[in-house]
């Protein structure tokens, strides 16, 4: 079973693979936190290409279908990085869904799940990169949003720009992944430091898409520099 995984890998990280033949092929094994979670990441990537195409329901039935797969998963594996790891994408995916009462119940989620996480490694690249994102989401909520989840459910999670940035910065290690220049970019505008912003839209637009969601990436790069451009 390892091996036809990490065959399976190798064939998902490829861009011209086809996912739903993957999809069906894993599908089919027994479902173990290791199928699980890659059934979560999978689904994510429809997830993406549905929304490339402007398919709203289909990209939330998918992300829907992640959130699934990864809560099974850590039901199975609760220690488990990867299980956390791709937890946390479908649990943050699904946040631009559901009201601002569930977004921010699902925002306590996200943040038991990463720190579960990050204990395994502190350093892995993609869990910095879904924890920037969630950090920034948390900052930019308004006073209203927040009393609202104090009103209906408890205290929102606390979190800074500068607490993203740090998180993104880490995941960045290589400079080559699109969607990681843009959340450092949107921090950094958050931040009041758009100059900086400016050369990480640019940087990010230097790379070659080759993901449903760098093409995704790409395209709010490029609103982001007539945005610095206009500002």
């Amino acid at each position: 079973m390892d091996a036809f995984l990490r065959r399976w890998d190798r064939r998902l990280d490829d861009p011209h693979s086809d996912k739903r033949q993957l999809y069906d092929q894993i599908h089919a094994s027994d479902h173990s936190s290791a199928v699980l979670w890659r059934l979560a990441r999978v689904s994510l990537l429809f997830a993406d290409a549905f929304e490339k195409r402007g398919q709203r329901e289909d990209c939330e039935r998918a992300v829907k279908e992640a959130v699934d797969f990864g809560s099974r998963a850590v039901q199975l594996s609760p220690e488990s990085l990867d299980c956390n790891k791709w937890y946390c994408a479908a649990v943050g995916r699904f946040a631009a869904f559901v009201s601002v009462k569930e977004r921010i119940r699902f925002g306590h989620v996200f943040q038991k799940h990463a720190r579960i996480a990050l204990d395994v490694d502190p350093n892995d690249r993609v869990m910095n990169h879904l924890y920037g994102r969630w950090c920034y989401h948390v900052s930019a909520l308004s006073f209203f949003e927040r009393r609202i989840a104090a009103a209906f459910i408890a205290k929102p999670p606390e979190s800074s720009y500068s607490q993203a940035l740090e998180a993104l910065l880490r995941a960045n290690s290589s400079h080559d992944w699109i969607a990681n220049h843009l959340w450092i970019s949107k921090a950094l505008i958050a931040d009041k430091r758009p100059q900086e912003s400016a050369q990480y839209v640019k940087r990010g637009l230097e790379l070659k898409p080759r993901t449903e969601e760098d093409e995704l990436s790409r395209k709010e790069l490029l609103f982001l520099r007539e945005k610095l451009a206009f500002d």
